[in-house]
């Protein structure tokens, strides 16, 4: 069985500010990894501190942990048109620090774009072993873009986007599908949690959304999230509510739902975090076999 777990760990000087810059990556394949990374930094590559690097056009298969991880202080960085399969973890990891961190430490303005992600967290599911069993997850991390991704056959979420620092990231023109393997519950095609602001989430295509018990939507907004954008997305076939909506002065617009179970949108709290509203919900189109549109 693979032993080594992490082929490369590239960082900068955080404290000293002296950071990793215009490293790249393209073209090659990496495979046949082994299992048991250090929760906080995991990755077949991991990258900490760095500014203007790249990983483009890259294969990862047949690999017992996540597969890239960008952790604090990465800034502007990008990771563009590669293969993920077959992953213990998930594919992508961009985390900065807290707002009481130092500057050097936090992480933005990364992009993640045209990428193909399937098959993947079924050794660290979900949350277990911090934020690593899904196909995508932004945490503590601003301004940074996930659009036009290919995410299917995972047991928890697709992209999870959260924490005090995770303002402004958009999440747009992805296909995500075959999410959830009726394994676990409380997670989503896109899941955002914590304290995140101004989150934009349009275009995406979410469909075949399977929980265990509960909470298995398409687009899941847990508490705390507020003044978030969700427009022109296609949502359909999920066992639960094909929305979850929870936080507050969220606007969701210009969506298409169909065919949830237990229902199109549900309200998931009965607080609105200090807003007052958890969402407006205008111009949506919803279509139902019998379920709730909103409950």
């Amino acid at each position: 069985a693979p032993k080594t777990v992490q082929l490369f760990s590239i960082r900068g000087d955080l404290q000293k500010e002296q950071f990793i810059t215009n490293i790249n990556f393209s073209g090659i394949t990496f495979q046949y990894t082994g299992i048991g990374a250090d929760k906080k930094e995991s990755g077949v590559i991991y990258m900490e501190g760095a500014h203007n690097c790249s990983i483009e056009e890259c294969t990862f298969k047949n690999i017992g942990e996540t597969a890239i991880h960008f952790g604090n202080g990465s800034i502007g960085n990008s990771i563009v048109g590669n293969n993920f399969s077959d992953m213990g973890s998930g594919a992508i990891i961009i985390e900065g620090g807290e707002k009481s961190s130092i500057k050097s430490y936090q992480s933005g303005l990364n992009r993640i774009t045209d990428n193909t992600i399937e098959s993947g967290g079924w050794i660290n599911v979900g949350f277990n072993g911090g934020f690593k069993g899904m196909g995508i997850s932004v945490n503590n991390a601003y301004r940074n873009i996930i659009s036009y991704n290919l995410i299917h056959d995972f047991p928890y979420s697709g992209i999870v986007v959260g924490g005090n620092e995770a303002s402004y990231n958009m999440i747009e023109y992805n296909h995500i599908y075959d999410i959830g393997k009726s394994l676990l519950s409380d997670m989503g095609g896109i899941y955002s949690w914590d304290r995140t602001d101004g989150l934009e989430i349009r275009g995406n295509k979410i469909h075949d959304i399977k929980c265990a018990v509960y909470g298995g939507n398409c687009i899941y907004l847990d508490d705390g999230v507020t003044h978030a954008l969700i427009e022109k997305n296609l949502c359909f076939n999920s066992n639960t509510d094909l929305m979850n909506i929870k936080g507050a002065e969220n606007i969701i617009r210009y969506n298409i739902l169909a065919f949830g179970d237990q229902g199109c949108i549900k309200r998931g709290s009965v607080t609105n975090w200090g807003g007052s509203v958890v969402a407006n919900f205008e111009r949506n189109i919803m279509v139902s076999k019998g379920a709730s549109f909103y409950r």
